[in-house]
């Protein structure tokens, strides 16, 4: 679904380029005709106008306007010997002004020895999750560097009236090392300064994204001068440039990775400058439009003609613009020498100068004083929630955004309850931190904008966004896509003669499990997240005593603590009998590691099983009796349409495909090779002290024991088996970072002409109005556009609001105000775990992904995409029976409920406040695993 507003943004972008080069015209029509394919004049006989060009922008497709806008921002990177510090051979030019800034960049000679040294790379040392730097920094006072406050919480926190640096890896201190050096010729080196002490972070109720750091003092280089900050803020289309030192980005931030590589040149983490210019300020920050990427978050913008500081970068909005604390904040703290200040909340002073606009510019003019006017072709909008006439309920929810109070974390569209279902009413839906909830219901705005403001609970899902940095350079994971380029790692369509048998839990899901596992079989090789159930470890157990040779690679999740031992083993004390009665030539397991340092990111969640390399078994569902695999007894099975059976709603195929087969047994195989590689062990390491810690309400583990139950359906689905051609495509996350299960099913939705039916948890909706989070937020929109346009597209979501991770009423809101009718396409139904998808009667996606950001990019997962119109119909039919059964979406009750009942509580990695009294306290990502089923 192409936004608007990202269109406006690119197409003002433009507007801009031209105003500045008139004769940019034709080249830009001609590279959007070339890429949308559009129907134009001939640009050699008639050039086009500005107007031309706009025109042509307003029809062509924005990821092609995107591509257009991204080619017009070279990134050189800085030399120590090289002509003004800069190479100017090894750069990609592109677009028209990118030669612009590229001779600009040349004759003013931009980057002068003496400022080079004054940016540096802050590395960590020790760091638990193995990132090797956290951002830039760079000099602002003698021997004091600034840079975000998101990036020092990385490495520091608070602690009484200072700050004190995070434990490390080895269970000791943490240390940080400011290196101007970090060229792409390492011989190059530069100064290396330890960082002897966090100054002053800016607390998160701050008005700036900023923190002060004091140098080591070695004695050589104490005399280095600081960079000297503008007297007033930039003017809009000020050339600037800034310095610091890019990371690669993955496919889920940005998608034309292509384009990426091709103007960073393919490499990262070194020092760059990238030049542009400065955008019309928002919100009291400067903005500008060089190119950036995570890594720069603490760089220094500066004017191309005065070499002054304009700005501290801190965050780039994907798609949209940067943002930089401007010139006038910084002299107000460096006038205050605010580092050596007690800690208080800073208000934020009136600017210097208003920024006047540009010829051809947007003609806003925003001046910040107490609170931030901005005049708008005639009207008026402040922070004091005056309502700006037809200012619709999307717009007002980002404005809130924008000005949002201390303690919020989302602000979404949200719809007031009618009559116990979800009415027509909008209003702006607000999540808060649970320990700021209290004081914003009792003095936060209620209104905004002529729309009611009503306040909730964060949900973990929701904390756990507001604890991620906004440009953190730190790579998502060291899964090793370069070492898969072998033909048997193939991630394309197979077609051939395949036998699939297709069932579903609880019905028959041990069932087929069991006849699948007690075959007769040289070899097995099997991915789990979750292993907990002891009636499948005795069948692994005889087929070990049958001779069959075992590899299993697990998550840690599988060798929790036994919560049941009636249908839950010891997997650490079962494996290791295993391993000393077999052998360790018979019987091998890896705990593979996560983090930054391990495979991936968060969760090894896949489930999948290869038996002989030509036979496996793939599901939605873990290996745990009490859900995802309960033993149904055939009595049970009788009367179960009076009586529901107990366990989860989950889909499985045991697939007979020597193609595919081979696939998914040689990345397991290589998971397992890279586990070892990256430290991974029989089981799992010492857990990274730096996860998050939760508080979870008592409530919650009642309401687990106790679930909610769900109708009996009207009939039971008996596998069904099919042999026969059929084309397959299997999809693995992370490979190409989330690009093979993305792009492919974003294929699969965009080919709906008819129906579409998907039956999953939860999606993970976005918290922040004006963010793009990458392939999730694609998936969400191409979703919403068939919910809109089909005949026949409905969605089932899990009743998940007694555990608390994620809310079903937020999907039902979006799809809303998105002009989804939500009343006959959305319905929830309690202990469904499956993750399926059938589009049009023939094609069918079957597999463990989650639609989150981490599970659609970073997480391991494996699914399926069945062409076949049988399969197909099958697992439609059990969506209808699901349908059936299931109920409409509830509305969210804005009212506080008791102390000890509102949330889960995140604790921020070194808080050491105490536990909660009615909450047992546990690490996030045992939880996670707790809320999966």
């Amino acid at each position: 679904m192409a936004d608007k507003s990202q269109r406006s943004d690119l197409i003002e972008f433009v507007k801009r380029l031209l105003a500045r080069n008139p004769d940019a015209a034709q080249s830009i029509a001609k590279r959007i005709r070339d890429k949308a394919g559009l129907e134009t004049a001939n640009l050699e006989e008639a050039p086009p106008s500005p107007r031309d060009v706009i025109d042509l922008l307003t029809r062509s497709p924005i990821a092609d306007l995107e591509t257009i806008v991204s080619e017009e921002r070279p990134v050189f990177f800085v030399e120590r010997n090289g002509e003004a510090g800069l190479n100017f051979e090894d750069v990609s030019l592109i677009g028209v002004e990118a030669q612009t800034l590229f001779e600009l960049s040349k004759q003013s000679r931009a980057v002068p020895e003496g400022l080079v040294d004054r940016v540096g790379r802050i590395d960590l040392v020790d760091f638990p999750g193995g990132a090797p730097f956290a951002g830039t920094g760079w000099l602002i006072d003698a021997g004091i560097i600034v840079t975000n406050r998101h990036v020092a919480n990385v490495f520091a926190r608070r602690q009484g009236q200072g700050f004190v640096f995070r434990q490390g890896a080895g269970g000791g201190t943490m240390s940080t090392v400011w290196d101007t050096g970090h060229f792409r010729d390492a011989a190059s080196g530069g100064l290396r300064r330890q960082i002897a002490e966090v100054l002053y972070i800016e607390p998160d109720d701050g008005p700036n994204d900023i923190a002060f750091m004091r140098l080591a003092s070695l004695g050589h280089g104490d005399e280095l001068p600081p960079f000297k900050i503008a007297g007033s803020d930039a003017l809009e289309n000020t050339a600037v440039f800034t310095l610091g030192y890019p990371a690669k980005a993955p496919p889920s931030r940005i998608s034309d990775q292509a384009l990426m590589q091709r103007l960073y040149r393919g490499i990262y983490d070194v020092k760059r400058f990238a030049p542009g210019y400065t955008t019309a300020p928002r919100a009291g920050a400067t903005t500008h439009d060089c190119t950036t990427l995570g890594g720069n978050s603490g760089s220094v913008v500066v004017d191309f003609k005065t070499r002054e500081v304009v700005g501290l970068h801190f965050a780039g909005i994907y798609k949209e613009t940067n943002l930089a604390v401007p010139a006038s904040q910084l002299n107000f703290y460096v006038a205050k020498k605010r580092w050596t200040l007690p800690l208080v909340i800073e208000s934020r002073p009136a600017i210097a100068q208003a920024p006047q606009p540009a010829p051809g510019g947007r003609g806003t003019v925003s001046v910040t004083v107490p609170v931030t006017i901005t005049v708008d072709l005639g009207t008026i909008s402040t922070v004091a929630g005056a309502a700006r006439v037809g200012m619709s309920v999307e717009h007002a929810a980002e404005a809130f955004w924008k000005q949002k109070p201390e303690g919020v974390l989302a602000a979404r569209v949200g719809y007031l309850e009618d009559d116990g279902r979800i009415g027509d009413t909008p209003c702006i839906a607000v999540s808060a931190q649970p320990g700021a909830l209290e004081g914003l219901r009792a003095d936060g705005p209620h209104s905004f904008q002529g729309y009611q403001v009503q306040y909730a609970p964060a949900t973990v899902e929701e904390q756990l966004e507001g604890l991620m940095s906004l440009e953190a350079a730190a790579a998502p994971n060291a899964y090793d896509d370069d070492a898969r380029r072998d033909p048997k790692y193939q991630l394309s369509p197979v077609e051939e003669l395949m036998t699939v048998r297709a069932h579903v839990s609880p019905e028959y899901g041990f069932d087929e499990l069991k006849a699948f596992m007690s075959e007769d079989a040289g070899s097995w090789v099997s991915a789990i997240y979750e292993f907990r159930a002891s009636a499948i470890s005795d069948l692994m157990a005889k087929r070990l005593a049958a001779g069959t040779k075992i590899i299993l690679a697990a998550d840690f999740k599988t060798f929790a603590d036994v919560d049941d031992e009636t249908t839950e083993f010891d997997a650490e004390a079962i494996f290791q009998k295993w391993a000393d009665r077999f052998g360790d030539g018979k019987f091998k397991r890896i705990a593979v590691p996560l983090g930054t340092t391990g495979l991936v990111q968060q969760s090894y969640h896949i489930k999948v099983t290869v038996r002989n390399d030509d036979k496996f078994w793939l599901s939605s569902g873990n290996w745990k009796s009490s859900s995802s695999q309960p033993i149904i007894d055939p009595s049970e099975r009788d009367r179960a349409t009076e009586e529901d059976l107990p366990g989860n709603r989950e889909w499985h195929v045991i697939v007979q495909s020597p193609t595919l087969a081979e696939r998914f047994r040689e990345h397991i195989l290589q998971d397992v090779r890279r586990s070892h590689d990256l430290g991974g062990k029989e089981v799992p390491v010492k857990a990274d002290d730096r996860e998050p810690l939760v508080d979870v309400p008592e409530s919650v583990f009642e309401a687990i024991e106790r679930p909610r139950e769900r109708r009996p359906p009207a009939r039971l689905k008996k596998p069904l088996e099919i042999t026969e051609s059929i084309v397959a495509a299997p999809l693995l996350t992370p490979d190409r970072e989330g690009g093979v299960y993305s792009e492919a099913v974003l294929k699969l939705i965009r080919s709906a002409r008819r129906s579409l039916v998907f039956q999953i948890p939860y999606i993970g909706m976005p918290s922040n109005p004006r963010q793009h989070r990458g392939y999730i937020d694609d998936l969400i929109g191409e979703l919403t556009d068939k919910l809109v346009s089909l005949d026949d597209a409905r969605v089932i979501l899990r009743a998940d609001s007694s555990k608390k991770f994620s809310d079903p009423t937020h999907s039902a809101w979006y799809f809303k105000s998105k002009g989804v009718d939500i009343d006959s396409r959305l319905k929830q139904i309690p202990n469904h775990h499956t993750k399926g998808m059938v589009v049009d009667g023939k094609r069918v996606l079957i597999g463990s992904h989650n639609w989150s950001g981490m599970g659609v990019s970073t997480n391991r997962d494996a699914s399926l995409i069945f062409d076949h119109a049988g399969i197909a119909k099958y697992f439609a039919d059990a969506f209808e029976i699901d349908w059936d059964r299931a109920d409409p979406v509830p509305p969210k009750k804005f009212v506080p409920r008791p102390r000890g009942e509102e949330s889960v509580l995140m604790v921020p990695p070194g808080d050491e406040a105490p536990q909660r009294p009615g909450y047992r306290r546990m690490r996030l990502s045992d939880y996670l695993a707790m809320v999966d089923e």
